[in-house]
Formats: structure tokens, C-alpha cells, sequence
């Protein structure tokens, strides 16, 4: 199978990404100026995540063309939520995150490499996965939606929120906040696990819980390389995109 020497290929390439990241190493991504208040807001945030885990019924989850509209609203008050917090904290999400003007090229080779590095990795995942729960594919609840042939509104705001929103609202909180914060108390390695671990958990499949974890542990290597946040986000967008377009194009490669 191809996947397999890919992988292999990949994990070699992420194990040299992560050899530069060793504790003698100079830390790219800051984390010192968070306070314990930080710690404490990150802490509801995470709460606020584990409970919507817990709470979450897989028996109503049931995609709508209206509640992709409310999920992208829910992203960005979310986003404007957090960033206020910061502001009023007296830092700038854009210095903190690495989010400011910087050359293209040293964010979008490691993001171009990261991403076909990592996809192996979790393509192999997601059949071990299978094999392990017995999940068929194409069993989430947006790849259902999809492949039910929604109308062009639908379409355009599951891109939208899929490629787009969801991949930058989703680096900001959990790779900018709970990553930064988590590993200013606990240390780098815990915070790559602790976050990944949440990361992937949220999604609330089964099924995507190994390949979301192994994602998440790449796009925040990826971040703490390159120390913007630039570069997880368009690994993101770029994962998030060609799913989508797989299965619009491609709906037999997930039956």
C-alpha cells in the first residue's frame, strides 16, 4: 500500500521537524507573558470544550444549512471574545501569535511540507481507527450532509466554515491560547499533548480521535518551528480543503 512508505516517510520528516524543538533549544513561540488570570480564562475555555464533549448527543448531530450559518457566528464571537480578553490583558494576539506581517516563504514551505508529511500519518491512522472501532467511513455528520447533495447556499457556507473559518478559529484558541498558556504552567510537551489530546477529542467521532490527535501534534510542531501561527493555520486549511473537495469529487473513496 502506498500510504504505508509515505507514512514512514512522513514520520521520519516530522521526528527531524521535532529534533529541533529539544529543551536546549530557543523556544520560537512565547509564552512568559501569560499570568495565572491567563491560565484561569484558558481553563473555562477548556472546561467550556470538555463539557460540550460530555454534553454532546451523537443522536442529534444532524448537519442544516442554518446551523452551518450559526456555527460560523459561534466561531467568530468566539474569536472576537478571546481577542478582547487579551486586549484588555494588554497583549497583542497579533505579536503573541506571530500573526503580523512576515515573509510568505518561511511560513508556507514548512506548511507545504508539514502538511504532506502529515497526511500519510493520518491516512494510516484513520484505518487503524477503523480497524480498532469497526467505524465505517464517511460516518461523520458534515460528510453526510455533503454527499446528500446540499444547494449552493449550503455548499458555499460549509466551504466557508470548513476551510476558512473553522481552521483559523481553531489554531487561534487552541494552538494561540490553550497551547501558549497550557505550556507556560506545564512545559512545551506536556502542552503539545494536553491540547492535541482536547483538540481532537472535541471533534466527539471516535473514529477521528487517533488521526485528529496525530494532526494536532503536527500543526503545533509546526507552530513552534516557525513561531507563527501563519503555518498551522494553512496546514489546517489545507487538510480541511482537501477533504472537502474529496468528497464533493471523490464521495466513492469514503463509502
Amino acid at each position: 500500500m502506498f500510504w504505508i512508505p509515505a507514512a514512514i516517510a512522513g514520520i521520519y520528516v516530522w521526528w527531524r521537524i521535532a529534533s529541533d524543538l529539544l529543551p536546549e533549544h530557543e523556544e520560537v513561540v512565547p509564552s512568559l507573558p501569560f499570568r495565572v488570570g491567563d491560565g484561569i480564562f484558558a481553563s473555562v475555555l477548556a472546561a467550556y470544550y470538555i463539557w460540550s464533549i460530555v454534553a454532546a448527543d451523537p443522536e442529534s448531530r444532524v448537519v442544516t444549512t442554518e446551523l452551518l450559518g450559526s456555527a460560523i457566528v459561534m466561531y467568530g464571537l468566539m474569536a472576537l471574545f478571546v481577542t478582547a480578553f487579551l486586549v484588555l490583558r494588554g497583549l497583542s494576539p497579533v505579536n503573541l501569535f506571530g500573526l503580523h506581517p512576515v515573509q510568505w516563504k518561511p511560513v508556507v514551505v514548512p506548511a507545504v511540507v508539514g502538511i504532506a508529511a502529515i497526511f500519510p500519518i493520518v491516512i494510516i491512522a484513520t484505518y487503524v481507527s477503523q480497524l480498532l472501532l469497526g467505524e465505517e467511513r464517511g460516518g461523520d455528520a458534515t460528510i453526510a450532509f455533503l454527499r446528500n447533495g446540499p444547494g449552493p447556499t449550503a455548499l458555499i457556507l460549509a466551504g466557508v466554515l470548513v476551510v476558512l473559518v473553522a481552521p483559523f478559529v481553531e489554531e487561534f484558541l487552541f494552538r494561540g491560547l490553550l497551547y501558549g498558556v497550557a505550556k507556560r504552567f506545564g512545559g512545551r510537551v506536556p502542552a503539545i499533548i494536553a491540547t492535541s489530546i482536547l483538540f481532537a477529542a472535541v471533534h466527539i467521532t471516535p473514529g477521528s480521535l487517533l488521526p485528529l490527535l496525530m494532526l494536532s501534534v503536527g500543526l503545533t510542531v509546526a507552530y513552534e518551528r516557525t513561531g507563527s501561527l501563519w503555518t498551522p493555520v494553512l496546514m489546517h486549511m489545507a487538510f480541511n480543503g482537501t477533504q472537502f473537495a474529496i468528497i464533493l469529487l471523490f464521495p466513492q473513496w469514503i463509502q
